[in-house]
């Protein structure tokens, strides 16, 4: 995707390719057929999309399995014939129940909690703390299960699209690309089944933009710049004028000692002697 960037220090315009990645990163703990060791696999996969709408259609995807991972109930929960309760929820929800909080709770791990909503995932934190089989233990478990069916926990298609298309604008429009070459989102977990042996999957976002510099020609650029905008600020210039009013006390030292040079290290020392 192409894009033009402005620097504002001297109003020059740029235009530049940004690229979207998924970076896939599974860890795997195998067993050994010969032995009853086992080993770790690592392996690392990356996604490159060069246009937005791919790359959203992408991202929708990683969206909504990180919410699946985050709001599926265990299956005992909708067992009539469950063994143990830990929580006054097991005991009493019903299938109904798990389904409307299952699909709740993916709305917002989804798509963030809408204006005057409550906050499930929060609510349903406290819920899974909620052994007590007393009468506060019960009224508590009533007032979440009237919130919870009080919700709306519909969601279209075009949200999850446009949820997905404001988080990739928001990291493009945040970021100064005059002097930032990527940006990351948060590490996502999509997917940690529960199985004999450990397994794990996890995806991240990174943007990126083109550039026609080598290495050492953009690092240069980015300190010059980055330093220049320092001094502009009001610590910048305090330092500069504390480090000017510095170096005319030494100069004012040097000619009353007779001293006739001088040199100036990296880290801001001087050194004065008398010359023949």
């Amino acid at each position: 995707m192409r894009m033009e960037i402005k620097n504002d220090d001297d109003g020059t315009t740029e235009e530049i390719d940004i690229v979207f990645m998924l970076v896939s990163r599974t860890k795997k703990e195998l067993a050994n057929d010969w032995d009853d060791d086992t080993r770790l696999v690592e392996r690392e996969k990356t996604y490159v999309y060069t246009d937005m709408d791919a790359a959203v259609h992408a991202l929708v995807e990683v969206l909504s399995n990180e919410a699946n991972h985050y709001s599926e109930m265990p299956e005992y929960f909708q067992s009539p014939h469950k063994d143990e309760c830990d929580s006054a929820f097991e005991s009493e929800a019903g299938r109904d129940d798990v389904e409307r909080l299952e699909a709740a709770l993916y709305k917002q791990h989804l798509l963030g909690r809408g204006e005057d909503e409550p906050d499930i995932i929060a609510l349903w934190k406290e819920q899974q703390e909620n052994d007590g089989w007393d009468r506060e233990g019960s009224e508590s478990y009533r007032e979440f299960m009237t919130i919870l069916k009080e919700c709306d926990v519909g969601i279209t298609s075009e949200q999850v699209i446009e949820n997905a298309r404001a988080l990739l604008n928001n990291l493009i429009s945040d970021t100064d690309w005059t002097v930032t070459l990527s940006r990351e989102n948060k590490v996502r977990t999509v997917s940690e089944p529960h199985q004999r042996y450990f397994y794990k999957a996890t995806v991240q976002l990174k943007v990126a933009r083109s550039i026609t510099k080598t290495m050492l020609d953009w690092d240069g650029y980015t300190e010059m710049i980055n330093g220049w905008r320092y001094n502009q600020t009001k610590e910048g210039k305090k330092k500069i004028a504390e480090a000017e009013e510095r170096h005319n006390d030494l100069m004012t030292y040097m000619g009353e000692s007779g001293l006739t040079s001088y040199s100036v290290s990296e880290d801001g020392t001087y050194s004065m002697w008398r010359g023949e």
